[in-house]
């Protein structure tokens, strides 16, 4: 799971060369090629679409149920040869665009990427903490 910082085709390419698969939350304003070969703006795709899925799910911040839609696509990124996949998730709090290398074709794989990239603080937390090294120990 990267974020918007990690946003490039260079970062594409990287869990590609080791087959790994990868979840990137995405600016809108950079471009991508639709399933047609078209470039735009990733905000642009899927405009005017309606979301395909719906779920009431609890915030993990307030506890309260909110609502989420979501949509999805193939696309490709006009410096990557790799098949990419988009899932835009709509709720409260805005759009959330989330691009993946792993095949999204059904609902259920959608809700999937969504909850991974719903996991993303938690999995930073974890790195945060096994990241201690030797100056966090004192040397008898």
């Amino acid at each position: 799971m990267f974020d918007r910082s990690s946003a490039s085709a260079h970062w594409l390419a990287i869990p590609g060369s080791y087959r790994a698969r990868f979840v990137v939350r995405w600016i809108g304003k950079q471009v991508f090629l639709t399933i047609s070969g078209e470039e735009k703006n990733l905000w642009e795709i899927g405009r005017g679409k309606k979301y395909r899925a719906h779920k009431e799910i609890g915030d993990t911040n307030t506890g309260e149920k909110m609502s989420v839609d979501l949509w999805r696509a193939a696309l490709g990124h006009p410096q990557s040869g790799q098949p990419l996949f988009l899932v835009k998730a709509r709720a409260k709090k805005g759009i959330l665009s989330l691009i993946t290398n792993h095949p999204v074709q059904t609902e259920t794989q959608a809700w999937n990427v969504f909850f991974f990239s719903r996991r993303r603080w938690q999995m930073e937390t974890s790195f945060r903490s096994a990241q201690c090294g030797p100056s966090d120990f004192s040397v008898f």
